[in-house]
């Protein structure tokens, strides 16, 4: 998919939409780019370099692989029961995706072949991304650990099911 085409997925139509950016910032013809099955559609979105959009599917507990045409290269399936809600990459080359399962409270982490592209052009200065070190943070719930959720970082915590 060029790189000045932009997704955005349609949960309740099943759908994800291709949105091309002309040169100028205006749009031209968005349309429908893919089309899914299930009790809930697609929700969190990510690109990577080659290009393939990944479509995270709550309804199915699918992470899609999709090239250009919209063709499946790769299934990701969560665990049983999974609510596959939102992904992104990361890590030092961008290789790893962590997926959200919002059913059991996990992030999970898978490493790829390919890595993401930046969110943004710019990188972050040294120390950016690291916690306040104030005393005014807001509270949060106990944070989960990978016992709790036995298969966050296991091989079975997402199965590649298809490559082609």
């Amino acid at each position: 998919m060029p790189r000045n085409d932009r997704q955005a997925a349609l949960t309740r139509g099943n759908c994800v939409w291709r949105v091309p950016l002309l040169a100028d910032g205006s749009v031209a013809k968005v349309g429908q780019f893919f089309t899914s099955y299930g009790p809930s559609g697609p929700d969190g979105l990510a690109v990577d370099a080659e290009g393939r959009v990944l479509v995270a599917n709550p309804g199915l507990g699918y992470v899609w692989v999709l090239n250009a045409r919209a063709e499946p290269m790769l299934v990701l399936r969560g665990p049983a029961g999974a609510s596959i809600t939102n992904i992104a990459f990361g890590g030092a080359d961008r290789s790893t995706l962590f997926v959200t399962d919002s059913t059991h409270g996990c992030i999970m982490k898978l490493r790829l072949d390919v890595p993401g592209v930046p969110l943004h052009p710019g990188i972050a200065p040294p120390g950016a991304l690291e916690p306040p070190t104030t005393s005014t943070r807001m509270s949060t719930p106990p944070r989960r650990t990978s016992t709790d959720c036995a298969t966050a970082d296991a091989p079975s915590a997402i199965d590649r099911l298809a490559a082609t």
